[in-house]
């Protein structure tokens, strides 16, 4: 039990442990509004949810809890669920009794789908009113925990201080994380010269072994200053540092806390006139992202005149201790929290959105991520956020690849598990020009050239996935649609704007299998071949996009 509980949400650790049963939570809208207002934990973290937002108000609101206990890894773990639709429909497979389930800890589906369209990338269906939270051993997670305590005020010092603690922290013990080459630079910098000023210098002029800083954020639809072929000696002498953005000023700030007299700003470091320039920049993205000390990630942003932390609320942040009380088993302390924190302010987020920032931030070293809540760490070694300063338990980590360049060490077959998911999470972010699908995941295929060694590259595919990797599809919730532009082959998920999936050969229908590795003998032993296998050379000759003759 917990004094930060209402009575409903007390329900759940008190009296006997109901398993796999649907039971009456708060069941009006009035009630448990009531409950957030009176400071429930669990309550206020649903009122203040996407899904909450998107909740019609003419549905009538008859919530329910459900509770089943987790085994393997999650030994002594359970999973809560809080559903206003019904979990008649959502455990109607579920088995019965009080076996456990065995796994991790899933977020919810409840983010908001995508739909991509001619015009960009819009909302089309609401999140489903569910919520997850995760119930841990009180032993599992103390040692992540640390001694924060999150500050109520979005600009208190102490939230960046916890971001100067990682960075410190990271530098000193992980190796695999301090893997920058300091001979490079890039071609341009933004330098800070002092609280107000700025200025664009060319970095291998004037700088040797400074560290810099890069920044991930969304450009939006407002005015912004940008480098121009008429402005660039302007922009050499002085910039104006309070006449940027918000969230160049944002990442400004934290460049001065930590210590960084160099940022890489896209906007102010590539000539937005020029194209030769941009194609350049553009294809030395690699370099630019892998070789920064740290990337800021401006996640909750839409627009690079909005600010971080708008929707911070400290009282849900820290995971909250609870006092089981169940019948027939001895009193135990765990930690109860939001399984979906993750998803909610860093996965769904506005820059998550953008197609360019999936190989910004999984090229990058270490990750710093300013979310509408709270800040959040991402490095080769750890996941970490102010509900976990110390890390992430493993249970509870994205499960993502940490950066491009983490500890793990895949095989072959992991090297390819990982791209698939990677064009998988690329595909359904959105573009400005689309045109640019092919040279904004450049650096990404250029990273797994050196891993893979001899294997061909060509348009989004690789020459052993043949033909397997032609089995990619369009998913159900998105319209892809083809292009008016001519930008990569039919035979590439690049050529459709739209998610997509690559299959494997075991998701795939064996028929389909047999029929494709048929064609595909059939057409190496016969003249057309030839022309194919040329066509691939010519395909594989570019990484970026491909001209139709």
């Amino acid at each position: 039990m917990s004094s930060r509980l209402c009575a409903n949400c007390n329900l759940v650790f008190t009296g006997p442990q109901m398993l796999k049963q649907d039971l009456p939570h708060h069941q009006s809208r009035e009630s448990i509004t009531s409950a957030a207002n009176h400071g429930c934990y669990i309550c206020g973290i649903i009122t203040k949810s996407e899904a909450w937002k998107a909740f019609d108000v003419d549905d009538s609101f008859k919530s329910t809890w459900y509770l089943e206990a987790l085994s393997g890894s999650l030994s002594g773990w359970l999973n809560l669920t809080i559903d206003a639709v019904g979990m008649e429909a959502s455990s109607s497979e579920q088995s019965d009794g009080s076996e456990e389930v065995s796994g991790t800890i899933e977020p919810l589906e409840t983010g908001v789908l995508i739909e991509q369209t001619e015009s960009g990338v819009v909302q089309s269906s609401p999140p489903v009113p569910i919520w997850g939270f995760a119930i841990q051993p009180a032993k599992d997670v103390e040692g992540n925990l640390g001694h924060y305590t999150p500050p109520k005020e979005s600009d208190h010092p102490r939230i960046l201080g916890l971001g100067q603690q990682w960075l410190s922290k990271c530098r000193a013990h992980h190796p695999s994380c301090n893997n920058q080459n300091l001979a490079f630079r890039p071609t341009r910098l933004l330098e800070i010269v002092n609280q107000n000023r700025g200025r664009v210098i060319l970095a291998g002029d004037e700088i040797l072994n400074h560290p810099y800083a890069t920044l991930s954020h969304c450009w939006g639809k407002g005015k912004t200053l940008r480098l121009m072929a008429s402005n660039i000696d302007e922009l050499r002498s002085n910039i104006n540092l309070d006449e940027l953005p918000t969230s160049y000023r944002e990442a400004i700030s934290i460049c001065n806390k930590f210590g960084f007299q160099y940022i890489w700003i896209d906007s102010l470091c590539i000539i937005q006139d020029s194209i030769d320039d941009w194609r350049q920049e553009a294809m030395a993205m690699r370099d630019v992202y892998r070789n920064s000390t740290l990337n800021i990630a401006a996640a909750a942003a839409s627009e690079n005149s909005d600010s971080s932390f708008t929707a911070r609320d400290a009282s849900t942040i820290s995971p909250l201790p609870i006092d089981a009380q169940w019948e027939g088993q001895n009193p135990g302390k765990y930690y109860l929290t939001n399984a979906n924190t993750y998803r909610d302010e860093v996965a769904s987020s506005p820059l998550r959105r953008r197609a360019w920032v999936v190989q910004e931030v999984w090229l990058a070293s270490r990750n710093l991520y300013l979310t509408k809540n709270q800040l959040w760490w991402k490095c080769c070694e750890i996941e970490a956020s102010e509900s976990y300063p110390d890390g992430l338990p493993e249970e509870l980590s994205s499960r993502e690849s940490l950066t491009g360049f983490g500890k793990q060490r895949y095989d072959i077959k992991g090297l390819h598990h990982s791209w698939n998911r990677l064009v998988e999470t690329y595909s359904a972010c959105g573009l400005t020009v689309p045109s640019d699908k092919m040279i904004a995941f450049a650096g990404i295929a250029q990273h797994f050239q050196t891993l893979l060694g001899s294997d061909v590259y060509a348009a989004g595919l690789w020459r052993s996935q043949l033909p397997q990797a032609l089995c990619w599809f369009s998913t159900k919730e998105v319209r892809a649609f083809r292009p008016p532009a001519y930008r990569a082959p039919s035979w590439s998920w690049a050529s459709l704007d739209g998610a997509i999936r690559l299959n494997t050969i075991r998701q795939t229908p064996r028929r389909i299998v047999l029929n494709l590795y048929a064609l595909w003998w059939t057409v190496k032993h016969i003249q057309l071949a030839k022309i194919l296998l040329a066509l691939w050379e010519v395909a594989a000759s570019r990484f970026t996009e491909l001209s139709p003759g």
